[in-house]
């Protein structure tokens, strides 16, 4: 494996284990799905409501 595709697995592996998804780890309850057995509506609605969940937390601003 070149020094490259090293350091890019590393990041897709930093990027799952960020959204918990990375089936590696211990105690992951992330399940993957076929092709055949994935509903596309169902997956981008989950991606969004985590993306706005980590964007709304990220935007709020802590007061003294």
């Amino acid at each position: 494996m070149s020094a490259y595709n090293k350091v890019q697995l590393a990041k897709a592996i930093q990027y799952l284990r960020s959204r918990h998804k990375y089936i590696g780890d211990e105690g992951c309850k992330f399940k993957p799905t076929s092709a055949a057995a994935t509903d596309v509506v169902e997956t981008f609605e989950a991606y969004r409501k985590e993306v706005l969940a980590q964007e709304t937390t990220n935007n709020i601003r802590k007061f003294k």
